[in-house]
């Protein structure tokens, strides 16, 4: 029968009544065809069912055609059919709130679904997206700084020694402080993501009513896929490889830095490459963000604030020697290095963004 059915035709519909479906749901083989039949129909009604009934058929689709489902109702028998799909939907109505209780989300009327749908599901959809690639960005970029300063001086033999796989022996030195490495996700770039995904919106409201396609986009992956992953993932190390060629390159063994001409040193380097990092991860934030609002900036000056307070503390604490902040902060090499830095990283995803 299914073969019969044109497939996406305008007016191909299925209509199933309560007890033709009980015969359909009792038989494993006609729930297949009835869910071969109904795929190639433009809509399937069944009408005059039981609250079972109406679970089952969500439950069949949600799990033999491995399908996101989505329920609404407004009464008490729509209870069960809500809580068997991904998401459930409530509507306030004469039936009571029932419906409503058991639901993820809840309105008055029935037209708001596609502002739920279209709307604000695509604007979560692209928060989250943002949120988990720029997480992964900041973090990644500096690990890979960290990494590849102790793969130099672990070549270097300047490093406490570490034995690894076999008889292979890694010596390299610590970058960060291990407290500059907590704070990292827990106060120094907390707020940024969460800012970005509450806030950035890739396309205005007006336009997503007025072109109901680009529904279609976000079924189809548009922010979350091998693509933007690997996208997201080589920006990283290219913006790491960037911070760490900068600092070496600029700053190395004969370079002076301070104006008694003393030589750098690991403070030194530790000092500059967190501000580095910190500069570019930032300056990436902004690039990524299509709509900048003054929150945005907000998020920025707090996070800076979190850092020049975290530095500050690691001098109190001794893991910095005194004066080092201020040292780095009144030096000309300090901003030309991260204006270097900045402009580097940013190249390519000015060029192809």
């Amino acid at each position: 029968m299914a073969n019969k059915v044109k497939k996406g035709g305008a007016n191909n519909a299925l209509v199933a009544d309560g007890p033709a479906l009980a015969d359909v749901l009792a038989d494993s083989a006609l729930v297949d065809a009835f869910l071969a039949v109904a795929m190639r129909c433009r809509s399937t009604i069944c009408c005059r069912v039981t609250p079972l009934q109406k679970a089952l058929v969500v439950s069949v689709v949600r799990t033999r055609l491995r399908k996101v489902t989505l329920a609404i109702g407004d009464g008490s028998n729509d209870v069960s059919m809500i809580q068997t799909a991904h998401v459930g939907v409530g509507i306030h109505g004469m039936e009571g709130s029932q419906a409503v209780r058991a639901s993820d989300y809840s309105f008055a009327q029935f037209k708001s679904l596609r502002i739920l749908l279209a709307v604000h599901g695509r604007y979560s959809y692209y928060g989250i997206c943002n949120l988990v690639n720029y997480s992964f960005f900041k973090n990644a970029c500096l690990a890979t700084v960290m990494f590849l300063y102790g793969f130099q001086t672990g070549a270097a033999g300047t490093g406490p020694a570490y034995r690894g796989f076999g008889s292979f022996v890694i010596q390299g030195q610590t970058l960060y402080s291990p407290w500059l490495l907590s704070a990292w996700n827990v106060f120094i770039t907390s707020v940024p993501p969460l800012v970005m995904a509450c806030c950035d919106r890739d396309v205005p409201e007006r336009k997503i009513h007025e072109y109901p396609e680009l529904f279609q986009e976000v079924k189809g992956g548009l922010y979350w896929s091998v693509r933007t992953i690997v996208g997201w993932t080589a920006s990283a190390l290219w913006s790491a490889a960037v911070v760490y060629t900068t600092l070496t390159l600029t700053l190395g063994e004969e370079a002076t830095f301070h104006e008694g001409g003393e030589t750098w040193d690991v403070e030194d380097s530790s000092s500059l490459a967190a501000w580095l990092t910190f500069s570019v991860v930032g300056s990436f934030y902004l690039l990524a963000n299509r709509r900048l609002i003054s929150l945005h900036g907000l998020a920025m000056l707090l996070s800076l604030f979190c850092l020049v307070a975290v530095s500050q503390g690691l001098e109190i604490f001794g893991d910095l020697r005194d004066g080092e902040n201020a040292r780095l902060a009144s030096s000309p090499l300090t901003y030309l290095l991260v204006l270097i830095a900045v402009v580097l990283s940013l190249l390519p995803a000015w060029t192809f963004i």
